[in-house]
């Protein structure tokens, strides 16, 4: 997808995609553990890309984590 940019750069990309996510959900309740940590360790770029825009999305909680 980026390839292009240095490891660095895709981390802090990667890092701020996370806590997108987690304020988008946030703001729906409070997030499962097991939801956070899911969103926490995951170290593909694309995945944390589509979970951001299923968060900007979804309707709840419940709903982004059937749909993860």
């Amino acid at each position: 997808m980026i390839d292009f940019l240095p490891s660095g750069m895709i981390w802090f990309i990667m890092m701020a995609q996370v806590e997108d996510v987690l304020e988008l959900l946030e703001e729906l309740g409070i997030i499962p553990d097991e939801v956070r940590e899911r969103i926490l360790g995951e170290k593909d770029l694309e995945v944390l890309t589509a979970w951001l825009r299923l968060a900007a999305k979804t309707n709840s909680i419940e709903e982004f984590q059937s749909k993860m």
